[in-house]
């Protein structure tokens, strides 16, 4: 939904919304991911890294759309 941000090094994608966006670096097993949310920015913005190589900001909300009463983190994995 457009209150959610994710991203999917599998697939190299990132989601805000219905539809996904082409995005990232491609992850493989045993690889590290960051997630850098700045919620102090006019927009707010998220950005992530793999293996600490930075990767460009990956979506900005504006003023009305940034987290009231705190953010909820979430993973995903394919076992």
């Amino acid at each position: 939904d457009t209150n959610s941000w994710a991203y999917d090094g599998c697939r190299q994608q990132k989601w805000n919304g219905p539809e996904p966006e082409d995005y990232g670096l491609a992850w493989s097993a045993g690889d590290v991911v960051g997630c850098l949310l700045d919620l102090e920015a006019s927009p707010s913005r998220i950005s992530f890294t793999l293996n600490g190589q930075p990767m460009e900001d990956a979506m900005e909300a504006e003023p009305s759309k940034k987290a009231k009463g705190g953010s909820k983190k979430a993973k995903t994995a394919e076992l």
